[in-house]
């Protein structure tokens, strides 16, 4: 399964390397529209969600139009684990020393129960909620901690048939794609 779940990553990151900017641009906010209309982000106020990287759902304006009503946190790599630390602005992201993430600074966040939302990217989404992540495990040690709505959101070419999952994963009750280019609503 392992193969299986390796071979789909580079399937997805060829696809996502093709993906042109204005199309990242055109699906995120496909997202975003969708998701701000769900009764679960209308109600919550403290909302996990990730500073998004250049090839993934971009969240920046997301956030930056909701950060005054709603608690955000953005999620921290250390060691094998994720913090999760409030995001307070652009000015307190620091780059990742080896990976293109952006992480806040500041103190952690530790009720989780308070979390109401989570907003997760992936590799891969199919329409049960199983999720394929990036391979390292983050999310897959963060998620069961949660008793939170979980929402996965990808591109459109990134929710397929059937994502190869093990009894540990945790799946998302919800999975948001963007709409392509052409998309007219009536597909």
């Amino acid at each position: 399964m392992e193969i299986d779940k390796n071979a789909l990553r580079r399937r997805i990151t060829i696809l996502k390397k093709k993906c042109p900017a204005e199309e990242i641009r055109r699906q995120s906010e496909s997202v975003f529209q969708q998701v701000e209309a769900m009764p679960q982000f209308l109600r919550a106020s403290v909302i996990l969600i990730y500073w998004a990287m250049p090839d993934e759902i971009q969240t920046r304006g997301f956030i930056h139009a909701h950060c005054r009503d709603k608690t955000f946190l953005l999620p921290v790599m250390e060691g094998d684990h994720l913090l999760l630390k409030p995001f307070r602005g652009e000015q307190y992201l620091v780059r990742h020393p080896r990976r293109n993430i952006y992480e806040p600074q500041g103190n952690c966040f530790d009720d989780v129960s308070r979390i109401q939302l989570v907003i997760v990217p992936g590799m891969a989404f199919d329409a049960e909620g199983h999720r394929l992540g990036r391979g390292r495990g983050y999310y897959d040690r963060l998620l069961p901690q949660l008793s939170a709505y979980k929402i996965g959101v990808g591109f459109d070419f990134q929710l397929i048939r059937h994502v190869p999952c093990n009894a540990h994963d945790v799946p998302m009750d919800n999975v948001i794609v963007g709409q392509p280019a052409g998309y007219d609503g009536d597909g």
